[in-house]
């Protein structure tokens, strides 16, 4: 019975041959929570503008590495007025070859800081 919300807070993100990160699919509570459209077959870039790298460094270093990434933080990178809103997300590389990482799989989990 918790499936659908569990997927609703999955996204899944290509690690393109030239470097680049295209969203394949991502849940409803992702898109809802940063609230800036749909992302499914968008780059960081085109979703988040001059704030792209703060999604971009973990992006590359799950690609590169091949390692989990957890992290914590608040909305205020993308939205000013959201300093409140804050969320921890993990991502985990993904392989077709075993090798190299050409997909990334994250998972949100989102919270109010009680601060």
């Amino acid at each position: 019975m918790k499936l659908p919300k569990v997927l609703s807070c999955i996204f899944l993100v290509d690690a393109l041959a030239d470097g680049t990160f295209r969203y394949r699919v991502v849940g409803t509570a992702v898109e809802e929570f940063y609230q800036v459209g749909s992302f499914a077959g968008h780059t960081p870039e085109e979703k988040f503008g001059d704030t792209a790298e703060r999604a971009l460094i973990p992006y590359r270093h799950v690609r590169d590495t091949g390692e989990a990434f957890l992290r914590g933080a608040n909305l205020s990178w993308v939205h000013d007025d959201r300093r409140y809103v804050a969320y921890e997300v993990m991502l985990l590389p993904l392989s077709d070859d075993g090798k190299a990482v050409n997909m990334l799989l994250g998972v949100h989990d989102f919270v109010k800081d009680p601060a």
